[in-house]
């Protein structure tokens, strides 16, 4: 279990609260920041998937997997519900890998937030990266130069509010 997110209630699995009707809707209700587009699904034993905001694992064994697929019950071991900053933390990263680029006013409009107050210290520790020309800060965005491609997950690591500090300083 993470330590972030809200997490299914203590001793009652996360596939039972999501068979509960209210504790369902809650869960897959869009809150008024997230962008409606982005869903992962998982259709295998030890698969994750991400829908309505709760990343979940599917049991890791097949015959436990298979037996609750039989059974007509859910086949999920663990998950968690993203927390209105895990979605915005998470778009913009998969902004960046996926584009190379992230736009503040995009995130600004989906997230009502203003960018450059919201992440200044994330901006801070860019600037390493912008020194050695891999990204350009910009008045209007965060551009991945093409030479950088390959180190986008360290870049992006910038943004990961759960990695200790010291894991998002320069390793190459």
């Amino acid at each position: 279990h993470g330590t972030h997110g809200a997490q299914a209630s203590e001793g009652e699995p996360l596939a039972r609260q999501m068979d509960h009707p209210t504790r369902h809707r809650i869960c897959c209700r869009a809150p008024r920041t997230a962008p409606a587009f982005h869903q992962v699904l998982g259709s295998h034993y030890s698969s994750a998937f991400l829908v309505c905001h709760i990343y979940s694992q599917n049991l890791k064994h097949t015959a436990d997997y298979y037996r609750q697929l039989d059974e007509q019950q859910h086949a999920i071991e663990r998950g968690l519900v993203q927390s209105e900053e895990d979605q915005l933390r998470g778009f913009v990263i998969r902004a960046l890998m996926t584009n190379l680029y992230v736009s503040f006013s995009e995130v600004e409009e989906l997230f009502e937030i203003d960018f450059k107050s919201h992440f200044a210290q994330e901006l801070q520790t860019l600037n390493t990266f912008a020194d050695d020309g891999l990204v350009s800060i910009q008045e209007k965005q965060i551009l991945v130069h093409e030479c950088a491609r390959l180190l986008v997950r360290n870049i992006c690591m910038v943004f990961d509010q759960y990695l200790p500090q010291h894991q998002t300083a320069q390793r190459f």
